[in-house]
C-alpha cells in the first residue's frame, strides 16, 4: 500500500545516503572525502502516488521527467502494450540537469522483453 512504499522509499534514502560507502579503486584521480552522486533509477510502483518519489528523493535527488524541457510521450510506462500507469522514474542529483526524456511507442519489440516500456534520460552531469 501507498504508506508502506513511503516507508520503504524513506528508509532506502536513508541507507543511500549513509550506509553504503563509495569503494573504488584508489590509483585514480578523484577526492575520496568527497561525496559521489547517486543516480536512481527502477520501477516504484507509485501511479499517482508523488509522496514516494518524494521520501526517496529527499532533499538530493529530483525527478528527471518532471523538470525535463523535453519529453516523448506521456511517461506512462506499464503495461507495455498500453500502458496507463507511470511506474518507472530516474531519479538524478539536484546538480544536474536533464534535457529530455523518452519513453519509447509502445511495440511488440518491447513486450517481448518485460512488462514495462522503458525511461531514458539524457543528463547533463555537473559537480557541486
Amino acid at each position: 500500500d501507498a504508506e508502506e512504499r513511503i516507508r520503504q522509499a524513506s528508509e532506502l534514502n536513508r541507507l543511500v545516503r549513509t550506509e553504503f560507502p563509495y569503494d573504488c579503486d584508489r590509483d585514480h584521480d578523484h577526492d575520496h572525502g568527497q561525496e559521489l552522486p547517486t543516480v536512481l533509477v527502477g520501477d516504484l510502483n507509485d501511479h499517482r502516488e508523488p509522496a514516494v518519489v518524494d521520501a526517496l528523493a529527499g532533499d538530493r535527488l529530483h525527478d528527471a521527467w518532471s523538470t525535463a524541457p523535453d519529453r516523448s510521450r506521456n511517461g506512462l510506462t506499464n503495461p507495455t502494450v498500453a500502458p496507463h500507469q507511470r511506474l518507472d522514474h530516474v531519479l538524478i542529483p539536484n546538480e544536474w540537469t536533464v534535457s529530455r526524456v523518452e519513453v519509447p511507442e509502445p511495440a511488440a519489440v518491447w513486450s517481448r522483453r518485460s512488462d514495462h516500456l522503458p525511461v531514458i534520460a539524457t543528463v547533463q552531469m555537473r559537480s557541486k
